[in-house]
């Protein structure tokens, strides 16, 4: 219907907070995948902060939202069939344009699609 529609042809789309509950990681990765395995190629631009704790019975410092991010990031990006492909990139040295205390943990990241077959990409 013309609200899928809408919804299929949104480009950017942009996404923060979603990476620090392992279900909603998944619901979000799923989202994605269906959203930009139509045409035409879009981006999806993503802001998280890598929460990092500290695992009393591995006496370390870790972040397991983060690392499942990067799992399902990395699943994403290694699909290897059909017409499309999925790219990922972190964007070092984001210019801030707002006052406030940006922490290092904090991240920009671009996902995208591209479409292998020329008649795909001009479809939409």
């Amino acid at each position: 219907d013309q609200e899928d529609g809408l919804l299929y042809s949104a480009n950017p789309i942009l996404a923060a907070e979603v990476i620090y509950d392992e279900e909603l990681t998944d619901a979000f990765f799923k989202t994605i995948y269906h959203l930009l395995l139509h045409p035409p190629s879009k981006e999806v631009i993503m802001a998280l902060e890598k929460r990092v704790v500290f695992a009393t019975e591995a006496a370390e410092v870790c972040s397991p939202a983060y690392e499942h991010f990067q799992s399902n990031l990395a699943d994403l990006v290694s699909v290897d069939d059909g017409p499309v492909r999925f790219h990922a990139e972190k964007i070092a040295n984001t210019p801030q344009f707002f006052r406030y205390k940006r922490t290092k943990e904090m991240e920009l990241w671009k996902i995208s699609s591209q479409f292998t077959d020329s008649t795909l990409m001009q479809n939409g």
